[in-house]
């Protein structure tokens, strides 16, 4: 019987070097990095092979030795946001990226989430000096095409909330399926800009973009002729040059892709947890307003687990995922 590896499992092995696994966590610890660290670990050892929309990346060290890194970003959409509710959205931030190297100790991936996530739960600054509202409430998705079940979300008993849509993807004719791109990042992307937004509303109860001392809120335009569109609560900076609303620089932005020689392709779905910190009551809180917004299909379902790879006349089949207990697994290997 033989089990199919994660995408970063099969990594770590191929990079193994003899180096010396550390014997437990007791000398571990994980404290905030630069982009630039956290990108030399990232682009090694991550299916995705790129940053992503980090906005805030930690790292696990033994001594100085980096042995592991995850990153966090800014939700892209609304959805994500207000998934415990829109008077929680301030809370809810997205885990992005990440990666332990090959000689990490079996339990890192867990330690580190943990411990990142918890220190999220403090006021912090994005590397360009921008004032951060705590964060208690992470999402993120475990990559089918990566043979990613979430394994680590798992033994840190996260919720699992089921599996994604099947994502609009981007290819160029030849490309492999790991370097395609979603919707959201090659079109929506270039055409909308959050930077410089403020997290708190004014007396108006508007957000708006704060530059060079000046407010934009929706309907503006600033001095470099960017429309502020989106919503009053979620106000977006559109890039001039494709249009002024969020359908004409779609359109225009779409086009530009196909033009480029991109080629759309259907992804596959990916398994989304959620995972809820902070002390006794925010906790309770939060997993109470969760449950609340969550649909009845999607409340208390199973974790999926690893079919093993069956052989038929001596011949290795794709691998599938089964659903079992809802109950935490006991960790493993520092996978999804």
């Amino acid at each position: 019987m033989t089990i199919a590896k994660a995408h970063q499992r099969l990594i770590r092995e191929k990079h193994e070097d003899g180096h010396p696994v550390p014997a437990d966590l007791s000398t571990a610890t994980v404290r905030p990095i630069t982009y630039a660290e956290a990108e030399q670990v990232i682009m090694k050892y991550e299916w995705l092979g790129n940053m992503g929309n980090t906005v805030r990346a930690f790292g696990l060290f033994f001594g100085e030795e980096i042995a592991g890194v995850v990153c966090f970003g800014h939700p892209k959409n609304p959805e994500i946001l207000n998934v415990c509710g829109e008077e929680h959205a301030d809370k809810v931030y997205w885990l992005s990226r990440g990666a332990c190297v090959h000689w990490a100790h079996p339990h890192s991936g867990s330690f580190l989430i943990t411990e990142a996530c918890k220190q999220m739960g403090a006021p912090w600054e994005t590397r360009d000096g921008e004032a951060r509202t705590p964060k208690y409430v992470f999402l993120a998705t475990a990559d089918s095409d990566a043979n990613e079940i979430g394994t680590l979300y798992q033994s840190c008993n996260w919720i699992y909330l089921g599996k994604t849509g099947k994502p609009r993807m981007f290819l160029k004719p030849g490309d492999p399926p790991e370097l395609g791109i979603n919707y959201d990042t090659i079109v929506k992307g270039p055409i909308r800009n959050r930077t410089k937004r403020v997290e708190t509303p004014d007396e108006s109860g508007r957000r708006y973009f704060l530059l060079n001392g000046v407010k934009y809120f929706k309907g503006d335009t600033t001095p470099e002729g960017e429309f502020v569109g989106g919503s009053d609560k979620y106000p977006l900076r559109w890039n001039a040059k494709y249009g002024k609303s969020a359908k004409e620089a779609e359109k225009n932005r779409l086009a530009e892709v196909l033009a480029e020689g991109y080629v759309e392709v259907k992804g596959n779905p990916k398994h989304q947890y959620v995972g809820i910190y902070g002390d006794k009551r925010m906790k309770r809180t939060l997993r109470e307003a969760l449950f609340a917004k969550l649909p009845e299909k999607k409340k208390n379902l199973p974790y999926p687990k690893r079919e093993p790879l069956r052989e038929t006349s001596g011949t290795p089949t794709d691998s599938g995922v089964r659903a079992s207990s809802p109950a935490p697994i006991s960790e493993g290997a520092a996978t999804s």
